[in-house]
């Protein structure tokens, strides 16, 4: 009986606070990034203000798509505000958040975004690497444990094939988590001659 997995590259989700002052009003989101916006904090040093926060896009074409947080008629003057759903920026030419007030405007408030900095194939499903090892059979079931090269959380598919030509969805397939986020015990039923068992584990994508 034979145990296969399959093996691709990973990507990267780095936490970020992002604060743009009078000092610093701009920050360009990264080439080959992704700018995920969970929540803007305003300071303190003001009890209002007229200041906007200006999403700019990529630039082709220039300004399309672009819109600003206006602190006043959309949040209240908050101390913080949180969107509806994260808003994703992708980097590179020219996208950007920015600050928008007034020239001698005397009620600046810094403000805080807090989010993720994204690969953009972080944002949706992709294979976790896993390796197989110590394959068995155990009551009638052909076990192995299962070895994830992430503790990102997952959804795992238990697979079967009996001639290694067609790996499908095994409907007797079970995983039990170990008390490890990277471990867990996969089987599969052992009926028939011969029974070969793969496990196909994905990531699950960052949540709206």
């Amino acid at each position: 009986m034979l145990l296969a997995s399959a093996s691709v590259a990973q990507g990267e989700i780095t936490p970020v606070n992002i604060v743009l002052h009078d000092g610093s009003a701009s920050y360009a989101v990264p080439d080959g990034k992704v700018l995920v916006i969970e929540h803007f904090i305003w300071a303190l040093e003001a009890e209002s203000t007229d200041q906007k926060v200006a999403i700019e896009p990529a630039n082709s074409p220039a300004g399309a798509g672009a819109f600003e947080l206006d602190a006043a008629t959309q949040t209240g003057y908050p101390d913080s505000w949180t969107p509806p759903r994260p808003i994703r920026l992708v980097g590179g030419n020219g996208a950007n958040v920015h600050i928008v007030y007034s020239e001698g405007e005397t009620d600046w408030r810094d403000v805080m975004i807090v989010g993720l900095l994204v690969d953009p194939e972080d944002l949706y499903a992709k294979t976790i690497p896993t390796e197989l090892q110590n394959p068995r059979v155990e009551n009638g079931r052909l076990v192995a444990d299962a070895r994830f090269a992430s503790a990102r959380p997952r959804t795992t598919r238990i697979l079967g094939s009996e001639d290694l030509q067609r790996f499908e969805e095994d409907a007797g397939g079970e995983a039990t988590e170990a008390a490890s986020a990277t471990r867990a015990v996969v089987s599969v039923p052992a009926e028939g001659d011969r029974k070969f068992l793969a496990v196909e584990a994905k990531t699950r994508p960052v949540e709206d």
